[in-house]
């Protein structure tokens, strides 16, 4: 309160992806709480912090050096595009398994978390092969 004197000023800055522990007196604890009240309250705003944020990778290809994404041994091939240089980063194996953890880039080292929305979304869009299920 002493920091944003509307919400809307809080909303902006939770857009921003602004550290709230950055000001006097705002711990861990208290950050987390408004974090999780603003990205239940504010779902598209949370999904433009994470598609803005270089800490979340949201975007996926399966443009890439690996050998094709649905080769007959059943493993997946697809890549990560690192969120602050946009080297392309080969991953292999199910995506559910990379889902929210960090990774770094082989270009720049910027680690960032592969977000699980965005990876369900392009596992489902791009990977599946008419099935609801994306391929083991």
């Amino acid at each position: 309160a002493d920091h944003y004197e509307t919400e809307s000023e809080l909303v902006d800055a939770f857009r921003e992806d602004v550290s709230l522990t950055d000001h006097d007196g705002v711990g861990r604890r208290t950050s987390h709480k408004v974090w999780d009240y603003l990205e239940s309250e504010y779902p598209e705003v949370n999904r433009e912090r994470m598609e803005r944020s270089e800490s979340y990778c949201t975007e996926y290809t399966t443009d890439h050096d690996l050998p094709d994404h649905s080769i007959e041994d059943g493993v997946t091939y697809f890549a990560f595009v690192c969120p602050r240089c946009e080297n392309v980063n080969p991953l292999e194996g199910d995506p559910e398994g990379f889902e929210n953890r960090p990774f770094a880039c082989t270009t720049c080292r910027w680690v960032s978390l592969l977000e699980k929305e965005s990876l369900r979304n392009f596992a489902e869009r791009e990977l599946s092969d008419g099935d609801t299920e994306v391929p083991a």
